[in-house]
């Protein structure tokens, strides 16, 4: 079983004199375009894009039986948000355990 959830501020820098609305918008829509993705393929909505008081911010969680591409993707997913918008951070937990059945 394979169980993550998180959250993560979405930010296009590491400090306020490299940020840019116009950037912002840019990496926001293409996130949204990713999240879309990822919600069509799982057929479920583990993202979450949410903008409060100018933070941008992306939920995440589910759960799943196994340990299935599922999880190469969603490693692929955080790496491109750290490569598009160097300024996020945030806290994502993973859960992984071997259930026998008997």
């Amino acid at each position: 079983m394979l169980e993550y959830q998180g959250w993560i501020v979405i930010r296009e820098s590491l400090n306020e004199r490299d940020e840019s609305d116009e950037l912002m918008e840019e990496i926001w829509h293409n996130l949204a375009v990713y999240v879309d993705k990822i919600n069509s393929e799982r057929g479920a909505d583990i993202c979450q894009m949410k903008i409060t008081n100018g933070n941008y911010k992306l939920m995440i969680g589910g759960l799943d039986n196994r340990k299935t591409s599922s999880w190469t993707k969603l490693v692929e997913f955080f790496n491109w948000i750290a490569v598009e918008a160097k300024g996020s951070y945030g806290l994502v937990h993973f859960l992984m355990m071997k259930i026998r059945m008997v």
